[in-house]
């Protein structure tokens, strides 16, 4: 049976076994009794044994002053347990990473709306917008018990970010008007930021856990790095290090050893620490004796004792492992694809199918280069009535039921539903299948003319032939283009999809070398919103470096981009909330109006799998990159019933 013919025929079955297997939301009966909870004693067992053999610390010296308190999401749980996951390659740290993601701020647990505390006990901004104060938690110890301090925060900013050879330039959300903010050490347990101008955004940024391009990321312990700094170690010493590490300078050994999954030596604030590091067969991490948040009872979190993580070679070994019952709780590497035959065996593999809303405002973008190397294809995209006319020869509706099975959402790039930014006439703007009206657009857009193969032509007789090119590592970005490249050669666009290694993609990209880009758009507007305006990423990508450069790379955009660019600059000068709204929506509306990029399905569910034994994992939450999902599902007070 042909693979199309048989998705569309699976269609109905699966529809309806997803939303059985979306569920309310509402947490499944535990097993485990709340009488038998509350004996619990306030520390994991093997923590308790090692307090009483005098080899670790008292809990009440191990936490800090202010704990942070965790509102489990079904009920207290109980201690014990190897949660199981997998991981692919040395690169993978995020297979890990993704469940321990702490940040001095973060978006509230659960849907993200609001920046609370997380590392930092309190935060204040300041009146005018210029500075953000933070307020450390007095008594928390990384883990391997040294004192988390202002200390820590400066060693970031001084040593680190400030630091030419690792960082040419100061991290980007830390500057305002190309500026970059200072810190200064107001005690031991207070820091304070101030930017040369209004940054209305400080306190998301503080909170962003996808990386110092947007945020501060993770915390650094200035007692261990310092050794690997030539600020604070001789250059003799540094000189061995580096010898004996076989690297080549003292910044490959000082990012060698600050990286949590591959050095296994390094202190950390997570709530639970690598002992076995990648690239091994078995990634281990066990509990951390100094994590710094307790539940609603005042029971060290984490519940679980250790979270260990199989390397695979490919995805068919991991569904293998999923359907044998041998995975505990896994979202990545999991494929919507996959649905039916994971559902088919939940009883078999003793888990249940679980869908977490999707944060992609389109999981596969077309994004048309108007900064093009090659003259035609740029006079090509920079016509509006062409990129109207390629969006309205999408059939959207095919692609939801070929790919999503009718359960995403044909839309535009614009900010997904449940943002603040999002506005539903924005979504659905020239989303309509309607290739009568492509076909005029074309014509009058000066591509009437076409070869005996009725290929459209350029005015020299050349045939238009789009190339489609996406990375290797998302292979399902080739199948949606295969047949969005069906669409374009039904109104006289010849097309071709090729697949290349990620790592040349991305040397392509850097280099401006795409004409059509196949890549996903994700749909946070406050967050990992590089797809909004050109920004240097994969969206128009001449028109980008310019933008993030701020005029010394790339090619000087058009006029109402660079109006649109100026726009969401100023987002940073709002304070106002509701005026941040307001910018993005203005900025939004236009992007969409003229198709800087094109949308086909989003908000598609992303599932995973959960095992009946494993308690507090939501069965309804957003899964997104600025959420570094499943970390908002707050794995630390996930548990085993029995």
């Amino acid at each position: 049976m042909p693979r199309r013919v048989f998705i569309v025929a699976m269609i109905g079955l699966v529809a309806a076994a997803l939303a059985v297997a979306t569920g309310t939301g509402e947490q499944a009966e535990t097993e485990a009794s709340s009488a038998e909870m509350a004996q619990m004693g306030m520390e994991a067992p093997a923590l308790a044994e090692q307090v009483a053999a005098g080899t670790l610390p008292p809990l009440a010296e191990r936490l800090p002053a202010e704990p942070y308190v965790v509102q489990p999401f079904g009920e207290i749980g109980r201690y014990g347990g190897d949660l199981r996951r997998v991981y692919r390659t040395a690169s993978d740290g995020l297979a890990y990473g993704r469940l321990v993601m702490e940040t001095l701020l973060r978006f509230s647990p659960g849907q993200g709306s609001e920046v609370e505390p997380n590392i930092a006990r309190d935060f204040s901004v300041g009146d005018d917008g210029t500075s953000i104060t933070v307020y450390l938690r007095e008594g928390m110890r990384w883990s391997d018990g040294e004192p988390f301090t202002a200390d820590d925060i400066m060693f970031w900013y001084e040593d680190w970010a400030m630091n030419t050879e690792l960082n040419p330039s100061p991290p980007t959300w830390m500057t305002v008007g190309g500026e970059p903010g200072v810190w200064e050490k107001i005690d031991d347990y207070t820091v304070r930021l101030t930017f040369p101008g209004v940054n209305g955004l400080a306190a998301r940024q503080l909170a962003d856990p996808s990386g110092a391009s947007r945020g501060m990321g993770r915390m650094m312990p200035k007692h261990y790095l310092s050794q690997f700094h030539p600020g604070h170690q001789t250059k003799e010493k540094l000189d061995e290090m580096v010898a004996a590490a076989e690297l080549d300078s003292w910044m490959d050994l000082f990012n060698d050893r600050n990286n949590y999954f591959l050095n296994a030596d390094l202190p950390v604030l997570d709530a639970w620490d690598i002992t076995v590091a990648a690239p091994a067969a078995r990634i281990i991490a066990e509990r951390n004796p100094y994590y710094w948040k307790v539940d609603t009872e005042g029971h060290q979190l984490p519940y679980i004792d250790r979270v260990v993580h199989d390397q695979v070679e490919n995805a068919e070994l991991i569904l293998l492992k999923a359907t044998n019952g041998e995975l505990d709780v896994q979202w990545r590497h999991m494929s919507f694809s996959d649905f039916t035959l994971l559902k088919e065996n939940e009883e078999a593999g003793d888990y249940k199918v679980v869908s977490w809303s999707g944060d992609r405002a389109s999981r596969v973008a077309l994004w048309p280069n108007m900064s093009a190397q090659d003259p035609q294809l740029r006079e090509f995209f920079n016509k509006f009535e062409v990129r109207k006319a390629l969006s309205l020869a999408v059939d959207r509706n095919e692609l939801n039921q070929l790919f999503y099975f009718g359960l995403g959402v044909p839309r535009q790039l614009t900010a997904i539903s449940g943002e603040p930014t999002y506005e539903a006439d924005v979504a659905s703007l020239h989303i309509e299948h309607d290739p009568d009206e492509a076909n005029r657009l074309l014509d009058a857009a000066g591509y009437a003319s076409r070869n005996a193969s009725g290929v459209r032509t350029f005015s020299d007789g050349k045939p238009i032939s789009l190339l489609m090119e996406y990375a290797t590592s998302w292979p399902y970005m080739g199948d949606e283009g295969e047949v969005v490249c069906s669409h374009f050669q039904q109104v006289g666009i010849d097309c071709q999809v090729k697949p290349l290694e990620r790592a040349v993609w991305y040397q392509k990209s850097a280099a401006n070398e795409f004409g059509l880009v196949l890549f996903t758009s994700p749909g946070t507007s406050f967050s990992n919103n590089w797809w909004v305006v050109p920004s240097g990423a994969h969206n128009h990508r001449g028109y980008g470096d310019w933008y993030r450069s701020n005029g010394a790379e790339g090619e000087e955009p058009p006029e109402d981009m660079r109006r649109i660019m100026a726009l969401f600059r100023s987002l940073g000068q709002a304070v106002d909330a509701d005026e941040q709204v307001r910018i993005l929506r203005e900025v939004l509306r236009y992007k969409v109006e003229n198709l800087w990029g094109i949308g086909l399905v989003g908000e598609n569910p992303t599932i995973g799998i959960v095992r009946n034994a494993v308690g507090n994992v939501p069965e309804r939450l957003p899964y997104t990159t600025g959420l570094m999902s499943p970390y908002n599902g707050m794995p630390e007070q996930w548990y085993f019933k029995n």
